[in-house]
Order: C-alpha cells, then sequence, then structure tokens
C-alpha cells in the first residue's frame, strides 16, 4: 500500500468527484426520473455514506453521522422508482418474455409513471444542497487525519471490520433463506465500497473490487426476482390472466432457487477475497 501523501489528496479528489455525481445526476432527476440517472444517484450516495462511515471511524463527528442520516433519506426516494424500472428492464431482455403478460406489463408501467410523479414531487420540496452542504466537512476530515502516520493502519482496521462483518453473515446463510442470502448482500455492498475507497491508493485492491461486485451482482439478480414476483402478487388478475401468469411465477422462483445455491456453492470464494491483518 502506498504511503499517506498519495492516499489523502486521491481520497479529497475522489469526495470531490462523487459528490459531483450525486449533484449532476440529482439535476437530471428533478425534471425526469431517467433510469440512468435514478441509478447512479442511488450509486453516489451508497459511496457518500461509505465515505462518511469510513471518516466517522477515524473522526467519530457528529457532523459526519447527521450527513449519513440524511444521505439514507435521500437514498429511500429513489428505491421505489428503481425497483420498477429494473423490473420493466428485465421483463424487456428476459428470455421469459416468452409467457404473455402483456397486461401485467401494462400494469407496471403505470406503476412507473405513479412513481415517478411522486419523485419528482418528492424532489421539487428536496434540495440536492442541503447534502452538499456537507462536502466540506467530509474534505475537512478527510484532511485533518494526513498527518496521522497510521491512517493506513486505521483504514485497513475499516476495511477488516467490514470483511469481518461479512464473513459472520457468511457463516449463517442458507440458500432457502432468503434473509440470510440478503443480509450477505447488505454485507458485501458495505465491504465492496470500503474497498472502492482504500483501492484509491493501490490499484491491485481494484482486482478484489471487481469480484466483490460480481458476488454482489448475482445476489442482486435474486433481490431483482423476488421484486418482480411481489409486483406480481400485487397485480389484480382474474382468472382468465392466472393460467398465464402461474408458469412465470412458477418460472421465476425455479431462477431463484437455481441463483441461491449457485451463490452458496461459491460461497468459499468470499473467504479468499482479503485477509485481516489487524
Amino acid at each position: 500500500m502506498k504511503g499517506i501523501e498519495t492516499i489523502i489528496p486521491s481520497f479529497e479528489d475522489y469526495i470531490s468527484m462523487v459528490f459531483t455525481d450525486f449533484e449532476s445526476n440529482f439535476k437530471i432527476c428533478k425534471n425526469h426520473a431517467d433510469e440512468d440517472a435514478v441509478h447512479d444517484v442511488r450509486v453516489a450516495l451508497r459511496r457518500l455514506i461509505s465515505l462518511a462511515s469510513f471518516l466517522d471511524s477515524i473522526n467519530d463527528s457528529s457532523t459526519l453521522k447527521s450527513f449519513r442520516k440524511r444521505a439514507k433519506k435521500y437514498q429511500k426516494l429513489f428505491s421505489p422508482v428503481r425497483d420498477v424500472h429494473v423490473t420493466l428492464k428485465f421483463l424487456e431482455t428476459s428470455k421469459l418474455k416468452q409467457f404473455e403478460v402483456s397486461d401485467f406489463i401494462s400494469y407496471l408501467q403505470e406503476i412507473r409513471s405513479a412513481e415517478e410523479k411522486n419523485l419528482l414531487q418528492a424532489l421539487i420540496e428536496t434540495k440536492a444542497s442541503i447534502l452538499i452542504n456537507y462536502k466540506e466537512a467530509l474534505l475537512n476530515s478527510a484532511t485533518s487525519v494526513s498527518s496521522d502516520l497510521q491512517i493506513e493502519k486505521r483504514l485497513l482496521v475499516v476495511i477488516d471490520d467490514a470483511y469481518l462483518n461479512l464473513i459472520d453473515k457468511l457463516l449463517k446463510i442458507n440458500p432457502n433463506q432468503f434473509e440470510t442470502l440478503h443480509a450477505v448482500r447488505i454485507a458485501l455492498k458495505d465491504f465492496r465500497y470500503k474497498m472502492d475507497i482504500i483501492s484509491l491508493s493501490n490499484i491491485e485492491y481494484q482486482a478484489i473490487v471487481n469480484h466483490t461486485k460480481k458476488l454482489q451482482d448475482n445476489l442482486g439478480e435474486i433481490q431483482d426476482l423476488r421484486v418482480l414476483i411481489h409486483y406480481f402478487t400485487q397485480f389484480d388478475i382474474n382468472s382468465a390472466h392466472t393460467s398465464k401468469i402461474d408458469p412465470f411465477i412458477t418460472c421465476l422462483e425455479e431462477n431463484i432457487s437455481s441463483l441461491s445455491h449457485a451463490f452458496y456453492n461459491q460461497r468459499f470464494e468470499i473467504h479468499q477475497l482479503w485477509e485481516v491483518t489487524t
């Protein structure tokens, strides 16, 4: 791992870059709930939350805690729109489109319109500047530790803690219990976004980030299929539709089972992702 003089400048650049990504995509969403912009806002918010968590572990700041709380609230605003966007995209590209579910797609398009309208209304009352005003606090927090010769070790401690939490969730995983898979997915996200930060100082860490993202995406696909089934259960279908949709749901459940067991069988890859050293 490179020295501290390398970590801090890139760390500050990373903070500024993520805030810029958040602000630009937030502005797009205030005018139109663009699918890519909604996704990018959520990613930027996750990264900002991870940044604040990282810095708070070093400086224990009430300001950083306040920022994380606000950022999580902002993130929730975009979740319903994101779910329906992903579901519609899945139906457009999936091999499962062999089933005739045009009425269901029309239903989802109505939900999308309603959720996008709700988001736009919420964003009228929500200002990006509220979060952007915290930018200086994050930058100052990063700068304030630049003279600490133990910064590398302290960053690694945070990574180690995130990894140990991930392993704890992994030990409890059961491919037939979604809650345990979801817990691993959340822990993987936390580990990945913290690895994102530490990889700024050493490109060799990027391979771990990429591998973690692949594992996270595998679990994300299971989550997306569950969201799709949820929409089906909310769809007020009559008997004429049931015969068409039941095979679709059965196929989705089979896919979820297959993906869940496939991930379970590759879970030992996670044990090789990182070596705890602190």
